[in-house]
Formats: structure tokens, C-alpha cells, sequence
């Protein structure tokens, strides 16, 4: 493992890309950051973003076992040791407010940010922005490399 500073908050979609290879292009990039921020011990998500991730699989991917979508989520509920408490909440309405995101992103960046995430990865929102000092990146339009040189 190499050290960083960088802390990368992973969204939804960029496990849902990396694990479904539905576009290869995008897959092989979510993986690439999913791989980096591994590699760095830099990776983070939510409770949240795996109950969504199972949410997509099972309505979109069919094709996937019961087992297969929980055994993948299971990558991510390790992620996930962060507890969305009131003063998340209180954070996702200043986020809210400052963003105009739809409720459940501002929920997402506010676990980050309380997880002190420098780095925010969705394809979702706005690229190249930051929310309270947390950079916002579009992962199928940048190289980890950017994140962690």
C-alpha cells in the first residue's frame, strides 16, 4: 500500500459500471479508480451507496443471482463504516442548499464529507466542482493518477 493524503468517496454509479461491464469503456475507468483508491487505502462510500447499488442490480441486471448482487455489495458495506446521524443530516441541508442536488446525493456528500473525503466520484454530478473543499470528479472523465501522483 502506498500512502496518500487522498480520501475518495465513491458514488453508486461507479460501482455499478465497474461491476456490471455494461459500457467498457466506463468499467475499465471506475475500475481503474477503484483499483487506485485500494491501493492507496483511500477508498470510502456508505450504507447508503450499497443499499443502492443492490437497488440497481436488482431492477436493472436480472441476469445476476441474489447471491452474486449481495456477495458484490459486500465490497462496499466494508466501505461503509460511516452512521448517518442528525448532524448529517443538518450537513445534507447546508449541502442542499448550497448545491441544489437532489436529496439522497446531498445525504451521500455529506457522509464524505463527515469522512473527511477529499475527493467525491460521480458521474451524477457536476465534474471539476467542490462542495465544502471536497472535489467533485466525473471517474469515467479523469485518470486516478490525477488523485493519486
Amino acid at each position: 500500500m502506498k500512502p496518500t493524503h487522498a480520501r475518495v468517496f465513491f458514488d453508486t454509479n461507479t460501482f455499478v459500471y465497474a461491476l456490471t461491464i455494461q459500457d467498457t469503456s466506463k468499467a475499465n475507468r471506475c475500475a481503474d479508480w477503484l483499483r487506485a483508491a485500494g491501493d492507496h487505502s483511500a477508498a470510502y462510500a456508505s450504507l447508503q451507496v450499497a443499499n443502492e447499488f443492490i437497488n440497481v442490480l436488482f431492477r436493472k441486471f436480472k441476469t445476476w443471482s441474489e447471491d452474486d448482487v449481495f456477495s458484490a455489495a459486500d465490497t462496499i458495506f466494508m466501505l461503509s463504516d460511516h452512521t448517518v446521524e442528525t448532524n448529517t443530516i443538518k450537513l445534507a441541508r447546508t449541502i442542499r442548499n448550497i448545491t441544489l442536488y437532489a436529496w439522497w446525493d446531498c445525504i451521500m456528500l455529506a457522509c464524505a464529507v463527515e469522512q473527511r473525503c477529499s475527493h467525491f466520484l460521480s458521474e451524477d454530478m457536476a465534474g471539476n466542482t467542490s462542495v465544502l473543499g471536497m472535489a467533485i470528479i466525473n471517474p469515467t472523465a479523469m485518470e486516478p493518477e490525477h488523485v493519486f501522483s
